[in-house]
């Protein structure tokens, strides 16, 4: 079995029976010259496998509609699409559509994907749905072997994608607890659907504009508990990247309900209606005094969390998926990591 990735990792997991090229990009060359030499070379692989990366995917899937002679299939991981709003996200989203007739399967963080059904005309059995995993694993597991885990007292929420953060904000000013908002800046988190004015914070809530560095992490160790509002109208995996960090970490989560919890999450966080700012409060109150009922769902998520794993662990099983699709090829799928 032979497989293009643009998704360096995944080339740990090459043997006898599965050769991974990671050679995506040209040097010096464009874009659309890396995707056509990529396409090219495809012809004597089996499959393209594209892991976030939206252009790639909408030019891979493009060249496989228009030269279906090409049997090689393309394979979309963690495809990231919003809902197209006004006619020239409606055009985006005709295109989008059309070329992702010529990806074979998605590979996805989430299960309810009836958002991207309706809006990009996927068809639903073309969807497989695989666990994420905990993102800077490794300083994860080191802050929790250090004993770096304490109760500081405040309640977290982080992250830029499709934060509600008007709703926290509404609900610290009814509240005598401390809050700590980390989050980028309003024109990066902008582009995520995220929007946080300054001007309308209380004193209870200490905002940090944050540079993505490990620092995250431990502010969220530091918690008390974490809340993480997600807006309305949500048809991707907002705020599962920090949600399992969080758990892992061994926090209470109060989260939005939304497509990275539906069908996942049970009693593992508190889940509450998006844009709801009674619910959030009275969930927020309950689990800040009542140390039993936080606990519970700090243990509960821990396990959840830690069972996913790291970044081998989400590998393995993106390439078990692709050698599940056609049975007659498939291929071993082991490495030895510091994982096992």
């Amino acid at each position: 079995m032979r497989v293009i990735t643009n998704t360096p990792g995944l080339s740990r997991f090459s043997n006898e029976t599965l050769e991974i090229d990671s050679r995506y990009s040209l040097p010096g060359k464009s874009r659309l010259a890396s995707e056509w030499d990529v396409f090219k070379r495809s012809f004597n692989c089996d499959y393209v496998v594209i892991i976030c990366d939206p252009f790639s995917v909408l030019i891979q899937g493009l060249l496989h509609v228009f030269l279906f002679f090409n049997r090689c299939k393309v394979v979309s991981v963690d495809s990231v699409l919003p809902v197209p709003v006004g006619v020239k996200e409606r055009v985006k989203a005709s295109i989008k559509s059309l070329a992702f007739k010529g990806v074979h399967i998605f590979i996805e963080y989430f299960k309810d994907t009836r958002g991207y059904q309706k809006y990009y005309r996927i068809n639903k059995n073309k969807f497989r749905y695989t666990p994420f995993k905990i993102n800077r694993y490794e300083k994860v597991l080191e802050i929790i072997d250090n004993n770096g885990i304490h109760d500081g007292g405040y309640v977290f929420c982080g992250g830029n994608t499709r934060r509600d953060f008007d709703s926290l904000i509404e609900v610290a000013k009814k509240v005598d607890i401390p809050f700590l908002i980390v989050t980028m800046d309003n024109s990066t988190i902008g582009y995520h659907g995220s929007c946080l004015d300054e001007s309308s914070i209380p004193s209870n809530v200490k905002l940090v504009r944050h540079d993505g560095s490990d620092s995250f992490l431990e502010y969220i160790a530091g918690s008390k508990l974490v809340a993480l509002p997600i807006k309305k109208g949500n048809i991707s995996a907002s705020g599962i990247g920090v949600y399992i960090a969080c758990m892992a970490l061994k926090k209470c989560v109060v989260i939005s309900e939304c497509p990275a919890v539906d069908g996942i999450l049970e009693d593992e966080a508190i889940i509450v209606p998006p844009e709801d700012p009674n619910a959030l409060q009275q969930a927020i109150t309950k689990a800040f005094y009542d140390d039993h009922y936080r606990d519970g769902y700090a243990a509960r998520g821990q396990a959840y969390a830690l069972s996913l794993g790291g970044e081998d662990s989400l590998y393995r099983s993106i390439l078990d998926i692709v050698a599940a699709v056609e049975p007659s090829k498939a291929f071993r799928v082991h490495v030895t990591t510091e994982e096992g």
